[in-house]
């Protein structure tokens, strides 16, 4: 069993279009946040983690299964001291490639305060032949940005059952049932 997760892993990484390998160069972000998390899951990492999630209790084998489609999961998520210590322009070697083809911003919500914008989300989501195989969740604060990205298959019912796992923050009831 474990030769064909690895069979599959493999057939889907060499298989995996360039447009869904988004690359998260903010280390600038990281050297001025005084708090900074980086999480770079892998198929091979995840796989492994895999392994660890019980296929009898529920929870985890909806997790299991989600899982095991996926190619990677990375997040950057970033806390500063005092608030505009980073900036919208900061984002936007990120967002260009967001706009390659398949890509498509499916949510931009935001929020302004008395300085401008205060607050902000967005959630992009690459499809190959009309099927999700990525997604990008940008959010941000004058004093926090965090990134979340996931590559691979992705079952857009089952999202909500990665909050909380792997580094992703809990999502809000509503995309976790």
């Amino acid at each position: 069993m474990n030769h064909i997760i690895i069979l599959c892993t493999a057939i889907l990484l060499a298989a995996a279009p360039a447009a869904s390998q988004i690359k998260l160069d903010l280390d600038h972000l990281a050297k001025a946040a005084k708090e900074s998390t980086e999480i770079t899951l892998d198929a091979s990492l995840l796989n492994m983690a895999g392994r660890f999630l019980s296929a009898s209790k529920p929870d985890e084998a909806k997790v299991k299964s989600l899982v095991s489609n996926l190619q990677g999961i990375y997040v950057r998520s970033f806390e500063f001291d005092k608030p505009d210590q980073w900036s919208q322009s900061d984002l936007e070697p990120l967002r260009k490639q967001l706009t390659a083809p398949g890509w498509t911003r499916i949510v931009r919500h935001t929020e302004s305060g008395k300085e401008a914008l205060s607050a902000f989300s967005e959630i992009h989501v690459l499809r190959e032949k009309g099927k999700p195989k990525g997604i990008t969740i940008i959010t941000g604060e004058r004093k926090e940005l965090t990134i979340v990205h996931i590559q691979g298959d992705i079952d857009l019912d089952q999202l909500g059952d990665l909050s909380g796992q792997f580094g992703i923050p809990k999502l809000p009831r509503s995309l976790n049932k």
